[in-house]
Parts: structure tokens; sequence; C-alpha cells
């Protein structure tokens, strides 16, 4: 089964990103936006949390859809907000810098989970 919730993940945030990134390129509204899906994606995750374990395939993808549908496109959204504050510099430069704090970021939250845990 998780062969198929991945490919509702790709599907579900392909969509997402279209309809999103439509509405962000309209709006401008990338703050807006950003807080919208984060808080979305996370209640996705935390009912996600409660209905999975329960075993039902059907109810479980269609969490894992929203939460697909709410999560894939804040990160071409953060990267077009970034382009939009850093305004001076070229695209590539803040959208490299963004992209290796992010890496950076992942690293030290991989090394520290120990800790955490």
């Amino acid at each position: 089964m998780s062969g198929y919730y991945g490919g509702l993940v790709l599907v579900t945030g392909m969509i997402g990103s279209i309809i999103w990134g439509i509405y962000v390129g309209i709006s401008k509204k990338y703050k807006r936006s950003l807080m919208t899906l984060a808080s979305l994606s996370t209640s996705m995750l935390i009912v996600l949390l409660f209905v999975g374990p329960k075993g039902d395939a059907v109810l479980t993808g269609v969490w894992i859809s929203l939460y697909g549908f709410f999560t894939t496109p804040m990160l071409p959204i953060i990267f077009e907000l970034c382009c939009e504050i850093t305004f001076p510099v070229a695209e590539a430069n803040a959208g490299g810098l963004t992209y290796m704090m992010t890496q950076f970021m992942g690293i030290c939250g991989v090394r520290n989970i120990k800790r955490i845990i």
C-alpha cells in the first residue's frame, strides 16, 4: 500500500502545486498562502497520525492525499517568496542559498534527532 500512498501524494501534490501556484501568481499573497498551507498540512498530519494506525486503507489514502495537496506546494512558494524578498539579488543566487540552507537545516535535524528522541 505504501507505493499507492506515495503515488497519491505525488499526484495530489502536483495538482495542489498548480492550483496554489495560480492563486499565488494572481494574488501575490505569499505569506498568507504559506501560513495557510503550513497550518493545513500540519492539521492533515495530526489527523493522519490518528487515522493511519486504524488500518482503514481508503480513509488513510484520503488523508494522505490531502496531506500531499497541502504540503507539496509549499516548496515552490517558499522559493518564489525568497526571490521576491531578495529582489536585487539574482534569482539563481537567492534560490541556491535557500536550497543550501534547507539542506543544512535538514542535516542538523538528522544529526540531532537522536538527542531529541
